[in-house]
């Protein structure tokens, strides 16, 4: 809504001293035979109706004076516009790359297998997820042990997780024709506690028992010294030899 000009005000102003003065000539002159002082008032009020009416710009006159200023329209957001949020479907996804790089899949393909017992540092590192410190924590350990037997072992090395393990468990081989025995009735006291599945104790209780003249034929022999246990006994399988 537009406020009227200077030119409508002092119009509007002198139509309401016109007003005034008409009202008071009306009461104060005597009426002319014929004529009602109600028809004059109506007249006289449809007259004022008819010169507001003319005082009000239209649009076409606001266009002329350049004071038209349209309704700007506010732009909605439409949620399901095309043309700013585009929805992914799988099934419309863009055509196999040959040349396209997969980390997870494509590298498991290309891994190699790695033997255990007979890789090196570099080729342990090989393995997914593995580094020149973790792969020279399991040539150390490997060494203590005479080789591998079970991949499972490779948790006894400091620092494998499961999620470690689990990258790289596809590309494992392990030949035990290459582990190193221990010759139970002919090894020595500090032959036996190298090892790491025997401490001390445990080894000098088995060169005491054949000290006392007995020989160690199978694995359930070595129950025979009392301080190994079942458990010791599972865990040195594919280590002990009985020659």
């Amino acid at each position: 809504m537009h406020l009227p000009t200077r030119g409508q005000l002092r119009a509007i102003l002198l139509l309401a001293i016109i007003i005034a003065a008409a009202t008071v000539a009306a009461l104060l002159i005597p009426q002319r035979t014929g004529q009602q002082p109600d028809d004059d008032n109506t007249r006289l009020a449809a007259l004022v109706a008819d010169y507001t009416d003319s005082m009000t710009p239209t649009p076409q006159a606001n266009r002329q004076a350049g004071n038209y200023h349209p309704t700007k329209t506010k732009r909605t957001h439409r949620p399901d516009s095309t043309k700013r949020y585009k929805i992914h479907h799988p099934e419309q996804s863009a055509p196999h790359n040959p040349h396209h790089f997969t980390p997870h899949a494509d590298r498991k393909r290309n891994y190699p297998v790695i033997e255990l017992n007979s890789a090196d540092t570099i080729e342990l590192q090989l393995l997914r997820s593995v580094g020149p410190t973790f792969a020279q924590r399991i040539a150390r350990y490997r060494d203590r042990l005479g080789g591998f037997v079970r991949s499972d072992q490779l948790f006894e090395v400091y620092g494998m997780t499961a999620d470690r393990f689990n990258q790289f468990a596809s590309q494992l081989s392990i030949d035990t024709s290459k582990v190193h025995k221990i010759n139970i009735n002919s090894a020595t006291v500090d032959q036996l506690r190298k090892h790491p599945y025997l401490d001390y104790y445990q080894a000098k209780s088995i060169v005491l028992a054949r000290q006392r003249g007995v020989r160690f034929n199978t694995m359930s022999d070595l129950l025979l010294v009392n301080t190994i246990d079942s458990v010791t006994i599972t865990k040195l399988q594919g280590y002990i030899q009985f020659n």
